[in-house]
C-alpha cells in the first residue's frame, strides 16, 4: 500500500503536461546564505532543504525534531530535549556529554553550540531553516561531518509590528508566544520575542500520577544599529529553561541464557556470596522480573517505576556580530557566549525495582569568535567579478563540569549487607566528575570561479586544531565493588588536526538547470570517555573520525518554473566512526565509546515541487540509503544505526484564491524501519512506520488568523530512543517514546 501510494504521487505529478497549465504561476525563489552570502537555493552546488518563515509558521513547528517528517534523510531521536540525537544520511552521533560533540552541527544564526540542547527546545521568531547535507567544515564551525542545521531568526525591524499567537489542543498542550518590533532611535531597532508553553508529555508513570511532559520558556532580545552608512552592529541575547518533572521509559526484556526473561543488572555477579546469588535467581525463576517485563510490554505509554526521575536545562545566549562594508569586502565579526545548566534524575533500568538510578549534573560554558572576509562585487581580488571568496578564523572555548552519580539498591548487582562498613550508608554509589577546557582554532577559506560563462570550479579547505585538557576522577563509597573497583583520579590532554579539502564543479545545462560533481572532506575531533569506571578504559579517550564524500547532482527548474527538480547521489567512505554501546567491566554497566573501523555508505536523494495548478502544489522527497559498517569486529555487516533503507514524504498544499489567505497541507512521510543498536538486537529494532500530518489556516479578519493543526494522525507508536544493556547481564533495555496524535488551534493576533 506504501509503495502503491509514493508509486501514484510520482504518476500525479507527471500527467500533468506543460501546456495545460501554461498561465500558472511560477514557484517561488528560494534565498539561502548555505555559502554566507545570499543565493539562489537552485544556484549553490549542494543538496540543500530550506524551509521558509511561512512554511514553518503553517507547519507549526516548535523544535527542529519535526524536520525529519519533511526531510526524510533525516533522523532526530534522544532521551529529551536534553540528549537529542541528529543524523544526517546515516551520519550522526549518540554522545550528549561535554567530552564529545554531535556529528551534526547545529547553528543559530551562524553560531555553534555544542550544546544544542537548547536550540531543540527554545525556537523563537525563525526566519529560516537550512538543512545542509554531507562535510560542510570548510565553511562552517567545526564538528559538520554529517551535515549542518542552520537557524536563521527574525530581525528586529524598523517600522512597528506586534503579534501574540496562543495555541491549545489534546494532551495537555498550550504555548502562548508573541514578539513586539520597531524603531528604538534613529539609528537602532530592536525586536523582543517570548514563547511559553507546556504539555502532558508522551509517557505517564501510574504509581506517582507524574508524566514527562514539559514546561518550557524562551526570551529573545534582538537589537540593531547602524553606526555609519557602512558599519552595522547586532546585538542578541537569548534565555531559555526546559523542565520535566519526570523522565520515563517502558522496560524492554529479552529471552537469556536460561530460556528466561530477565533485565538488565538482574542477573548477580560472581562476587556475591552463594547465598546471594541463589536469592536473586530464585526470584529470576519465580517470574517477578518476567511478570514487570510482560506488563511494561502492555502499554508502552503508562509505565510503573520506583523513581520517575526528573530533568532540568537552563541556556543563555549573548551575541555580537559587527558587518562592515568596504569597496573590496565585507567584513564580519561574531562573538558569542552560550552557558548551559542541566540536572537530571533516571531510573537505569525502568522498573519497580529499587536497583539502579543516576544523577546528573552539567555545566558548560562556550565561547566562539569568528572573523570572515568575503567578497564583494567589483572587489579586490574578484577578477572582473569572475571570483567569489570568503576567508575566515575561527576560535572556540568549551569549559566544562559534569557529574554522574550512579546508585544501587537492594534489588541491584550489590545489596548492601555487603556493603563495607561504612556508618549510616543506604545504598552503593559510584561518581564521576570530569572537568574540561577544550579549544579549538580553525583556518578556512573557499572561492568560485567562473572558467566559463557556464561552468564553476571551486576550491575550498579547512585546516582544524582541537585541545581538550581533562580531569576524570572516581569517587565510590563501596571499594572493590562494582561500579568503581579502585578510584582514581586521571589527569589528560587530547589533540587532534585535520586538513579537509572541497573540489566542486558545476555547469549551466541551461539557464534553468545545473549538474555538479563534489569531493568533500569531514572531520570530527575525538573526545572524553564517559562512565567507564576502570582506569585504563579512560585512558587516551576515543579517537577523530574522518568522511570523504563524492557526491554528484543535478538542479532543474522546470515547465515554465513550475517544477522544481533537485536529484543527489553521493557516495561516503566513513572511518573511525564514533559507535557508542553497554558493556560489563569488572561485573558493572559502563559506556563505552569505540571507533568502528571503517564503513562505505551511498545514497540518492530527491526533492520535487511542481504546482499542478495555480492553488495546488505536490511536494515529493523520496531518500535511499546502504549505510552498513564494513569493518568493525563482531558488529561487521550490521546496519548503522538511524539509517532507514527507504523514506519518503508526500505532501499538498491548496491555496485557493479566496480573499481570506485559506491555506491546506497534507503531508504523509514514512520510513523503513532501522537500528537504534550497532548490535542490531531485536529489541533495538525500530518498525517501518508512517506519519499524516494535517494543517490548515485562514484569516478571521484583518488581524486575526486561525490555524487548526493534527500531527501523528494515525497516533503511531515511535520510539526516539532505545537503550540496550550489556547481555553478559540479562540483556534487555529501555525505549523512549515520541508524541502521539496531536491536534489543536492556534489563533494569531497582530497589531
Amino acid at each position: 500500500m506504501k509503495n502503491k501510494l509514493m508509486i501514484g504521487a510520482i504518476s500525479a505529478q507527471l500527467l500533468v503536461t506543460q501546456g495545460i497549465y501554461a498561465q500558472t504561476p511560477a514557484l517561488e525563489e528560494v534565498i539561502v546564505k548555505a555559502e554566507k552570502r545570499e543565493q539562489n537555493l537552485q544556484d549553490i552546488p549542494a543538496s540543500i532543504s530550506a524551509f521558509s518563515a511561512a512554511q514553518i509558521e503553517l507547519a507549526g513547528w516548535d523544535d527542529i525534531s519535526q524536520l525529519e517528517t519533511s526531510v526524510p534523510s533525516v533522523s532526530v531521536g534522544g532521551d529529551g530535549d536534553s540528549r537529542p540525537f541528529i543524523f544526517i544520511r546515516g551520519v550522526g552521533s549518540r554522545k550528549f556529554d561535554i567530552g564529545s560533540e554531535g556529528s551534526v552541527g547545529v547553528f543559530v544564526d551562524e553560531i555553534y553550540n555544542a550544546r544544542f540542547s537548547s536550540s531543540l527546545s527554545g525556537i523563537v521568531d525563525i526566519e529560516r531553516i537550512e538543512v545542509l547535507k554531507g562535510p560542510q567544515g570548510t565553511l562552517y564551525g567545526r564538528n559538520t561531518i554529517g551535515g549542518a542545521i542552520s537557524l536563521y531568526t527574525v530581525k528586529a525591524s524598523e517600522e512597528f509590528e506586534a503579534r501574540i499567537k496562543v495555541a491549545a489542543g489534546n494532551e495537555g498542550y498550550w504555548r502562548v508566544g508573541g514578539y513586539v518590533s520597531g524603531a528604538i532611535s534613529e539609528n537602532w531597532v530592536g525586536r523582543l520575542s517570548a514563547s511559553t508553553r507546556s504539555d502532558d508529555g508522551n509517557m505517564t508513570e501510574v504509581l506517582s500520577g507524574k508524566n514527562d511532559g514539559q514546561d518550557a520558556d524562551a526570551v529573545r532580545v534582538n537589537l540593531i544599529g547602524q553606526l555609519t552608512d557602512r558599519t552595522s552592529v547586532e546585538l542578541t541575547a537569548q534565555t531559555s529553561r526546559l523542565d520535566q518533572e519526570a523522565r520515563l521509559a517502558q522496560a524492554n526484556g529479552e529471552v537469556g541464557p536460561l530460556g528466561l526473561y530477565q533485565l538488565g543488572h538482574a542477573v548477580p555477579l560472581p562476587v556475591l556470596p552463594p547465598p546471594i546469588i541463589d536469592s536473586i535467581l530464585s526470584e529470576i525463576r519465580a517470574g517477578t522480573v518476567a511478570n514487570i517485563l510482560r506488563e511494561a510490554a502492555l502499554d508502552p505509554r503508562n509505565v510503573k517505576m520506583d523513581r520517575p526521575g526528573f530533568s532540568e536545562l537552563e541556556s543563555d545566549l549573548v551575541s555580537l556580530k559587527i558587518e562592515h562594508e568596504s569597496d573590496n569586502f565585507l567584513f564580519t565579526s561574531i562573538s558569542s557566549r552560550t552557558s548551559d545548566e542541566i540536572h537530571e534524575q533516571t531510573d537505569f533500568e525502568s522498573t519497580t525495582r529499587d536497583a539502579i538510578w543516576t544523577d546528573v549534573r552539567q555545566d558548560s560554558k562556550q565561547l566562539s569568535q569568528e572573523f570572515r572576509l568575503t567578497s564583494v562585487d567589483g572587489g579586490m581580488f574578484t577578477l572582473d567579478d569572475r571570483l567569489t571568496w570568503v576567508v575566515g578564523f575561527y576560535y572556540f572555548n568549551d569549559e566544562g563540569y559534569r557529574k554522574d552519580d550512579y546508585s544501587v539498591g537492594v534489588q541491584g548487582n550489590i545489596p548492601p549487607q555487603y556493603y563495607r562498613a561504612v556508618p549510616g550508608l543506604a545504598y552503593s554509589q559510584a561518581r564521576q566528575d570530569v572537568t574540561l577546557d577544550n579549544t579549538s582554532i580553525a583556518l578556512y577559506g573557499q572561492a568560485t570561479y567562473a572558467l566559463t560563462d557556464r561552468l564553476n570550479l571551486t576550491l575550498g579547505i579547512r585546516r582544524s586544531d582541537d585541545e581538550k585538557d581533562f580531569t576524570t576522577q572516581m569517587i565510590t563509597n563501596t571499594p572493590g565493588y562494582p561500579f568503581v573497583a579502585a578510584p582514581f583520579t586521571l589527569p589528560q590532554t587530547l589533540k587532534f588536526d585535520s586538513t579537509d579539502p572541497k573540489v566542486s564543479m558545476d555547469y549551466a545545462i541551461t539557464d534553468n538547470s545545473m549538474a555538479y560533481i563534489t569531493y568533500s572532506s569531514g572531520y570530527k575531533s575525538g573526545g572524553v570517555t564517559f562512565a567507564t569506571w576502570a582506569e585504563a578504559g579512560n585512558v587516551g579517550g576515543f579517537e577523530e573520525e574522518h568522511l570523504d564524500s563524492l557526491e554528484i547532482g543535478y538542479k532543474a527548474r522546470l515547465m515554465n518554473n513550475r517544477m522544481q527538480l533537485n536529484l543527489a547521489a553521493y557516495q561516503y567512505d566513513y572511518t573511525d566512526q564514533q559507535v557508542q554501546s553497554i558493556v560489563v567491566v569488572n561485573g558493572a554497566p559502563q559506556g563505552l565509546t569505540d571507533n568502528a573501523a571503517e564503513s562505505d555508505m551511498k545514497g540518492v536523494e530527491l526533492e520535487m515541487s511542481y504546482l499542478l495548478t495555480d492553488a495546488l502544489k505536490v511536494d515529493f522527497n523520496y531518500f535511499y540509503q546502504d549505510a552498513v559498517f564494513e569493518d568493525y569486529a563482531d558488529k561487521t555487516g550490521n546496519p548503522m544505526q538511524f539509517a532507514p533503507e527507504n523514506a519518503y514524504t508526500v505532501a499538498l498544499s491548496y491555496a485557493p484564491d479566496l480573499g481570506n489567505n485559506l491555506q491546506m497541507r497534507a503531508e504523509y512521510s514514512y520510513k523503513d524501519e532501522f537500528q537504534f543498536d550497532a548490535g542490531n538486537r531485536d529489541i533495538s529494532l525500530e518498525p517501518e512506520h508512517d506519519v499524516v500530518n494535517l494543517t490548515a489556516s485562514m484569516d478571521l479578519g484583518d488581524s486575526v488568523s486561525l490555524r487548526l493543526f493534527c500531527n501523528n494522525c494515525s497516533d503511531e507508536l515511535i520510539r526516539t530512543q532505545v537503550t540496550t544493556f550489556a547481555t553478559s547481564q540479562g540483556g534487555g533495555g529501555r525505549s523512549i517514546y515520541g508524541p502521539g496524535r496531536r491536534y489543536g488551534a492556534e489563533i494569531t493576533y497582530n497589531f
